[in-house]
């Protein structure tokens, strides 16, 4: 399992001292600038990317988190990169509608995931029906009937950890 220190060594071995330079003016890293406070590494965007994608399987989601409140402007947009993947940014996205009452999105979204081979977009599937279900728990039960025998188990228990106990032994064997 990769940790924090990985990405930031991953990072610190890609660093140059010239770019972080030229990055601190340009996101004005000075006193009195919009930046201020913040430190540029000096690692490009592509390199970040590579960084990203060589950790975003095995990074926990709170090591990812770490980064986000990290020092580094890279160790930041690093972060982001790693959450920001295709098929999880696009779930985790639909956590706007669903503040908002729309399930549609995520409904459909769910759908075209739901066989998804990666560990972490089920995770995010699962967690975004929980959130559904804090909104509405007939919408997400609905939603459960039709699907919760074919669902990834990881999906699963994540879109029914805070039901009742007795609720989701019935879903996790199937008794419904």
């Amino acid at each position: 399992m990769a940790t924090t220190v990985d990405v930031r060594r991953a990072l610190a071995s890609l660093a140059d001292p010239r770019r972080a330079e030229a990055s601190s003016r340009f996101l004005q890293m000075v006193p009195g600038g919009y930046g201020e406070g913040d430190r540029a590494l000096g690692v490009s965007v592509p390199d970040q990317r590579t960084v990203a994608a060589r950790f975003w399987r095995d990074l926990p989601l709170a090591e990812t988190t770490k980064l986000l409140t990290g020092g580094a402007h890279e160790e930041r947009l690093t972060a982001l990169l790693i959450l920001v993947w295709g098929r999880r940014i696009a779930i985790m996205a639909t956590f706007a509608f669903i503040r908002a009452g729309d399930f549609e999105w995520t409904f459909r979204l769910a759908d075209r995931l739901l066989h998804d081979p990666h560990d972490l977009v089920r995770k995010a599937v699962g967690w975004m029906l929980h959130e559904v279900g804090n909104r509405d728990q007939a919408a997400e039960d609905e939603f459960l009937a039709r699907r919760y025998r074919v669902m990834p188990r990881v999906m699963l228990r994540y879109a029914i950890e805070k039901f009742e106990p007795q609720r989701r032994r019935d879903y996790l064997s199937g008794a419904l």
